[in-house]
Parts: structure tokens; C-alpha cells; sequence
């Protein structure tokens, strides 16, 4: 009784199923590496995105500081705000967007604690009011004005008499975990109120973590003797 000959080229099931799972972890870990990546380059856009954005509230805030004056004529101040929104008047001849406007502008910012937005409103003489709001959800705004040697979170230049040396804007963007998600069928205004519960709970201090955008403003109208005393 003969032998049927066994063929040596053949792969046994033990091979296959190990050649099949080696196969699966290396399309695994690329399928992974590849969202890594994406989610990487994700990141960095909305970073760039964010630091684009808090430059120009920033740089816009700067300007009208530099213009700034202490009262007009009917005592209104040019610098007033707290922790939360400032509200600048200056001098200029041009205004929003590039439109030619009268001498008297009116810079707003305001950041409300329910809804995570910072709202930004600009009005001029000739010019209708505009505003927008900044479109990444901003987990804290910090203002801080500088005025006889120490940091103060509200400040009024009518009520002072002269403006404050310098004010410091700190921006803290939401983390993408913590960016706000209305459910479906849930009113946007509920969903507000919601929000704004939760950060009254959470108390009023700002975050630990170092802020996303930091800047402090010299104003140049401002009395230098704040500098000068030091402490």
C-alpha cells in the first residue's frame, strides 16, 4: 500500500491564521499612526486659527489705546472695564473695515461666562455699529489695568483723572473636550443657561494653566510715575 505523496509548498492553517493576524496589527497601527496624524495637523490648524483670531481683537484693543484719552468733553472715560469687558473710546479718522468715519470711536469687548463668547463691537461717528464674535469658544478672559504700582481688575479713567500705565488682556481658549455641545432638541438658550450655572459653580477664578494669548499694553498718554514707584 502506496503513500500519496505530501506537498511541500502547501501553508498549513496555523501559518494562515498568523500570517492573517500579522496582517491585521500592521494595517491596525497604520490605520492608527494615520489618525494620530490627522488629528495632529487638526490641532495645529485650530491653533493657528485661534492665534489668528485673539491677534486681531488683540491688536485692535492695542490701537485704541494708543488713542485713548482719560474724559471727553462730556466726561464720559475712555478707558472703563473690569475683569471681564473694557470699553475704550479714542481718536481717529478711520473706521471700521477701512471706512473713512468722524474723530470719536468706541472699541467694546465683552466675554460672557455662559456661553463662552467673546463679543467684540466697534461704533464710530459715520460709521453704523458692527459687531462679531470671536468664532473659537473662549474659556476665560482676564483684564487688568496697571495705575499707582499695582494691577487692578476695574478701572474707570473718568473717575481716576488720568489713564491707567497699562492693560493686560489674557485669553484662555476652550480645550476642544471641554467646547460647549448643544444636544439635538435642546434650545439654545437652555442650553445658555445650562452652561452658565455650571460656571458660576465652578467659581470665577480663571484657569491654572498658563493663558493662550497674553499681552500687556503700554499706553502712551498714560503718567509714567505708576513705573517709576515701583512695588
Amino acid at each position: 500500500m502506496s503513500r500519496r505523496p505530501t506537498r511541500s509548498g502547501a501553508f498549513t492553517l496555523i501559518e494562515v491564521l498568523l500570517a492573517l493576524a500579522l496582517l491585521a496589527g500592521v494595517t491596525g497601527g497604520a490605520l492608527g499612526l494615520l489618525g494620530n496624524l490627522s488629528l495632529r495637523q487638526e490641532q495645529i490648524r485650530v491653533h493657528h486659527d485661534r492665534a489668528i483670531d485673539a491677534g486681531l481683537v488683540i491688536d485692535r484693543l492695542e490701537g485704541a489705546l494708543t488713542t485713548s484719552f482719560a474724559a471727553d468733553a462730556s466726561g464720559e472715560a475712555g478707558v472703563r472695564g473690569d475683569d471681564h469687558s473694557i470699553e475704550v473710546r479714542s481718536r481717529g479718522v478711520v473706521g471700521h473695515a477701512g471706512v473713512v468715519a468722524g474723530d470719536r470711536r468706541t472699541l467694546a469687548l465683552h466675554w460672557n461666562a455662559g456661553t463662552r463668547e467673546l463679543e467684540v463691537n466697534f461704533d464710530a461717528d459715520g460709521v453704523e455699529g458692527a459687531g462679531e464674535i470671536l468664532p473659537s469658544p473662549v474659556e476665560r478672559l482676564r483684564l487688568r489695568y496697571f495705575r499707582g504700582a499695582r494691577w487692578r481688575s476695574s478701572y474707570d479713567s473718568a473717575r481716576a483723572g488720568e489713564l491707567p500705565s497699562a492693560v493686560e488682556i489674557a485669553i484662555w481658549f476652550a480645550r476642544p473636550d471641554e467646547e460647549r455641545v448643544v444636544e439635538p432638541g435642546v434650545p439654545d438658550d437652555i442650553e445658555a443657561l445650562l452652561d452658565q450655572a455650571e460656571a458660576e459653580a465652578a467659581g470665577d477664578e480663571p484657569p491654572t494653566r498658563a493663558p493662550d494669548r497674553l499681552r500687556v499694553m503700554v499706553i502712551p498718554d498714560a503718567p509714567s510715575v505708576s513705573w517709576e514707584v515701583g512695588g
